[in-house]
């Protein structure tokens, strides 16, 4: 379990990402996003990662807490 150095959260972390790509963002009949849960379950399947941080950040704090590479267990 990754724990953060600087506030002890071990509610996981994040990687910045830039991403190029496109989709269709589905609303139901009263405007609200989603609808169905099922519509936009596949909204980034046509993203490609164009830049990916080489750190990893706290999730509570954002303060780096190591390298992406190391800390990502799958893919």
């Amino acid at each position: 379990m990754v724990k953060c150095k600087h506030c002890g959260s071990e509610d996981g972390f994040y990687v910045p990402q830039r991403y190029k790509g496109s989709n269709n963002c589905y609303f139901n009949s009263d405007g609200y996003y989603g609808g169905d849960d099922n519509y936009n379950t596949d909204m980034y399947s046509n993203a490609t990662i164009t830049w990916e941080s080489a750190y990893a950040y706290c999730n509570l704090c954002g303060k780096v807490i190591g390298k992406s590479n190391e800390l990502i267990k799958m893919r």
